[in-house]
C-alpha cells in the first residue's frame, strides 16, 4: 500500500495501468487499495486518473493484524471441522456457543459413509482415461499492457499466435502429476507425455494448418529440459526441430509477477530468434507450463516477426485452466 501511495507522490497522479507497471501486484489488490485510500480521504479520483491527497495516512497495522489473526483462527476452526470424528452438527453447534448441542444422529460421523467407497475396476480406468484427455485450451493474447515500456495497443492478427493447448492441469490427476514428476522431481519427462500429447495433437486438435516444424521456449535454469521434450514430441509427430529461440537473459520467474504489466515486461528482452532456424511454415512452440501467456505471446511474436507462419502454443500444462486474456 506504501508503494501505490509512493507511486503516486511521485508522478503526480496515474491510472490503474501505470500503477500496474509500477508495482508488482494483482489488479485485484491495487484497487482494493485505492478504494480504501479513497475512503480515508489519502487519495482522490478524476475520470480513470488518481492523486495523493495532502491528508496524512497511517497504516493501522494493529487492525489488519488482528484481522489476520481473526482468519486464520477460522480457517483452523475449519480444517479442525472436516478432520472432526465426533458428530459434525455438533461441533458447528459449539462453535456457535450453542448450550443445547449435541449429537444428531444423522451426519456422515453419526451415520457412518453415505456411499460406496469402492468402485469397479473398470470404472476406475474409465475415470483415469477421462481425466488423461482433460486438454484445456490456451486463448491467444490480443492486447499488450498499457505503460509497460513495450509495444503498445492491438496485437496485429499477423504478429498474435493462433490459439493453442495444454495437455492438462498442472498437479492434477491425470497427466498433471507426471509433468509435475517430470519437471521437479526428474528433470525429464516421460516418453508417456510425449506419445499423449502427440496423439492430442494429430487426432483431438488437429490445427488447420498443420505445424511444419517444432521450436521450444528455452529456458537458462533448466536448459535442457523443454528443448529434450519438444524434439522427442517433433520425431513423434514427423517433424523438423529447430532451436530457433535463444534466452538472452535470467528473468524471475513468471509467476511471481502479479499482473499483465508486470510479467510482459519480465520477458520483454529476454528472448531473441535465431534467423537461420525460423521457417516460413506454421510452427507448433512447445513449453512445460503456461501460466499468464506472456511467454508464448512475446516468442510468438519474435518469431512471426522473423518470417514464420502461425504459431500455435502448445504447453504440457496449464498453471490455472484456460487462458482469460484481455
Amino acid at each position: 500500500m506504501e508503494e501505490t501511495l509512493g507511486v503516486l507522490e511521485e508522478t503526480g497522479g496515474a491510472t490503474l495501468r501505470t500503477l500496474q507497471s509500477s508495482i508488482n501486484v494483482s489488479q485485484t489488490r491495487i484497487e482494493q487499495s485505492l478504494k480504501l485510500f479513497e475512503v480515508d480521504g489519502a487519495v482522490a479520483r478524476d475520470g480513470t486518473t488518481y492523486f495523493r491527497t495532502v491528508n496524512p495516512w497511517v497504516p493501522d497495522h494493529a487492525r489488519w493484524e488482528q484481522v489476520t489473526n481473526l482468519r486464520r483462527h477460522e480457517l483452523q476452526r475449519m480444517q479442525a471441522f472436516v478432520r472432526a470424528d465426533t458428530c459434525l452438527m455438533e461441533f458447528v453447534a459449539r462453535e456457535l456457543d450453542d448450550p443445547t448441542a449435541h449429537p444428531c444422529g444423522r451426519c456422515a460421523v453419526c451415520s457412518g459413509p453415505a456411499v460406496n467407497a469402492d468402485a469397479p475396476s473398470a470404472l476406475i480406468q474409465q475415470a483415469i482415461r477421462f481425466l488423461k484427455r482433460d486438454a484445456r485450451p490456451i486463448e491467444p493474447r490480443k492486447l499488450w499492457p498499457t505503460g509497460w515500456g513495450g509495444p503498445a495497443g492491438r496485437i496485429g492478427a499477423d504478429e498474435r499466435n493462433a490459439p493453442g493447448y495444454a495437455l492438462c492441469i498442472f498437479g492434477d490427476a491425470g497427466w498433471g502429476r507426471a509433468v509435475a514428476e517430470g519437471k521437479y522431481r526428474d528433470g525429464r519427462f516421460n516418453d508417456d507425455l510425449v506419445t499423449a500429447a502427440a496423439e492430442m495433437i494429430g487426432e483431438r486438435w488437429a490445427p488447420d494448418p498443420p505445424p511444419a516444424w517444432v521450436t521450444a521456449v528455452p529456458s537458462l535454469r533448466h536448459p535442457s529440459l523443454v528443448p529434450d521434450y519438444a524434439r522427442r514430441l517433433a520425431a513423434a509427430l514427423g517433424l523438423p526441430y529447430r532451436p530457433a529461440i535463444r534466452k538472452e537473459r535470467e528473468t524471475a520467474e513468471q509467476k511471481t509477477r502479479q499482473n499483465s504489466a508486470q510479467q510482459a515486461a519480465n520477458i520483454w528482452d529476454a528472448f531473441a530468434v535465431v534467423p537461420s532456424d525460423v521457417s516460413e511454415g506454421p510452427v507448433l512452440l512447445v513449453d512445460d507450463i503456461v501460466d499468464s501467456g506472456w511467454t508464448f505471446t512475446v516468442c510468438g511474436f519474435l518469431l512471426r516477426q522473423a518470417g514464420s507462419g502461425p504459431v500455435y502454443p502448445f504447453a504440457l500444462a496449464t498453471a490455472a485452466g484456460a487462458r482469460r486474456p484481455p
